[in-house]
């Protein structure tokens, strides 16, 4: 986190509040791009065709697993609220590669799914060595947020639902859009482009 760049006798002149989800919101486009899943299976492929040379995807998200959850090595665990931001969008990031709707399924689902386990234990070790009741609270909930994620079928049908009732209140035509709010397995079904066109030339 640039912490540097933040002074806060110019922040209390211009707002409030907003810093720390600006920066939660740069952090989450960093972490993305080092997901991506063209980035693993390029690591993938090299660590097949050069074999030990090549930079394996395995040690990628070691390190960059060991890089977002420092703290959690220190004998007394104290995490700020940009790095509790950040821990969170990696788990976010990591659930929706495992469970969204574009769920990878190739082997970056368990290398991912190695990660959440290899954090599970540490965090589980780690809860004991907080040294306060918002970093134990963090901790506990990456603990309920990484079990949700391999264990999905607790979660999904409720997100999915939430997903269909956001939707249906959009004011669009329900016969170009068909949804069933009772079913997690809905279809999406897309309209015509004329109908986006026409609504575009409205006045």
């Amino acid at each position: 986190t640039p912490e540097f760049l933040i002074n806060p006798e110019i922040l209390r002149l211009i707002e409030s509040t907003g810093t720390i989800e600006r920066i939660g919101s740069a952090q989450q486009r960093i972490l993305y791009n080092l997901l991506d899943s063209r980035r693993i299976t390029r690591l993938i492929e090299q660590q097949t065709i050069e074999n030990d040379k090549a930079y394996m995807a395995t040690e990628f998200l070691e390190e960059l697993r060991n890089g977002i959850w420092n703290e959690l090595t220190d004998k007394s665990i104290e995490i700020s609220a940009y790095r509790r931001n950040l821990q969170r969008s990696y788990l976010s990031i990591m659930e929706e590669k495992l469970n969204g709707m574009l769920a990878v399924t190739n082997d970056e689902r368990a290398l991912l799914r190695g990660e959440l386990k290899s954090i599970t234990e540490i965090l589980e070790l780690a809860t004991e060595r907080a040294n306060n009741r918002i970093t134990l609270l963090h901790l506990e909930d990456a603990l309920d947020q990484i079990s949700r994620s391999l264990n999905p079928s607790f979660s999904s049908a409720p997100s999915q639902r939430l997903l269909v009732s956001l939707l249906n209140q959009i004011e669009i035509d329900k016969n170009q859009l068909r949804l069933d709010p009772s079913n997690p397995t809905t279809s999406f079904i897309c309209w015509p482009n004329y109908t986006l066109e026409e609504n575009v030339r409205r006045p």
